[in-house]
């Protein structure tokens, strides 16, 4: 296998509805790219999985977004990419919190049987194939406040007492 070093490409967005419509919007007007990461410090439609919405206070949260580019991805197979991504924001979470964090499968972060993170992965395929993923993920930082409405959001602040 060869290992292709990238660039990475962030945007930095003060405010945008959400962070995976964006990345879509790039995708569809052919201004999007492999590997470019779109970053927001507030979402104001942000989006989870089966139209839920994403909550966050502007700046308290991580608001992120990546574009990935496939020749011949098998749509079978985004399963692999939400796991893989999960376990990648899991072990992150630990280690920088040094508190166990769970993962609810397949698209959420737990920690003390309370949503910290979450994820939304959407793509863009033809036939039985990928050729866009967008891989989108919000954490909940050093948010102390959340909608009431919500069941059971925690932040890392909430768990640590760190800012």
């Amino acid at each position: 296998m060869t290992i292709v070093e990238q660039k990475i490409q962030l945007i930095e967005l003060d405010t945008i509805d959400s962070t995976n419509n964006y990345a879509m919007s790039l995708i569809r007007d052919n201004k999007a790219s492999n590997g470019l990461a779109i970053l927001a410090k507030h979402q104001t439609k942000g989006k989870g999985q089966r139209g839920k919405v994403w909550n966050d206070v502007p700046g308290d949260s991580i608001n992120c977004s990546l574009i990935l580019q496939y020749e011949n991805y098998p749509v079978e197979q985004t399963f692999h990419l939400v796991a893989l991504t999960a376990s990648v924001i899991r072990k992150v979470i630990e280690a920088t919190i040094c508190h166990p964090v769970q993962i609810k499968w397949p698209n959420d972060i737990y920690i003390n049987d309370k949503k910290a993170a979450g994820i939304l992965i959407e793509s863009i395929s033809r036939g039985k194939q990928c050729k866009w993923v967008v891989i989108g993920f919000g954490i909940n930082v050093n948010q102390q406040h959340f909608d009431e409405t919500l069941p059971n959001p925690v932040s890392l602040k909430q768990v640590t007492g760190k800012t």
